[in-house]
């Protein structure tokens, strides 16, 4: 949940820095804030839905096995965390499947968001 958050606060800081085109006479072109702010709510929703499955199939992949997956301090799911991806990055052709896969995942987003000229004047 927290994942989802920060993408939406991501997509919020984007939208936000968007709208820098500012007329006095014309005000803020709202219908272009909205569709660019829907555009990120929907990237962050197949974001959101891919991510769990994802780095399980990495996982299995790179057939990364815990040492230890139970009570976990904080300490413990950072060294999890670290022992995750330098296992994933020493098994290359795992690490740029799920590199195309998200791509081609984001690919129609970005034209979108490139046609919206979201980020710009």
């Amino acid at each position: 949940m927290k994942s989802i958050q920060a993408i939406c606060l991501a997509c919020s800081v984007i939208l936000l820095g968007s709208v820098t085109k500012t007329v006095s006479a014309e005000g803020l072109d709202i219908d272009k804030m909205a569709k660019c702010f829907d555009l990120c709510v929907e990237v962050a929703s197949v974001v959101g839905l891919k991510i769990v499955p994802t780095i399980k199939s990495l996982a299995k992949c790179a057939k990364f096995e815990p040492m230890k997956t139970k009570d976990l301090d904080p300490t413990a799911v950072l060294m999890l965390a670290y022992q995750f991806i330098q296992k994933i990055v020493g098994n290359q052709m795992c690490l740029l499947n799920t590199i195309q896969e998200t791509r081609d995942l984001l690919a129609p987003f970005a034209t979108t968001f490139s046609t919206l000229k979201c980020l710009t004047d």
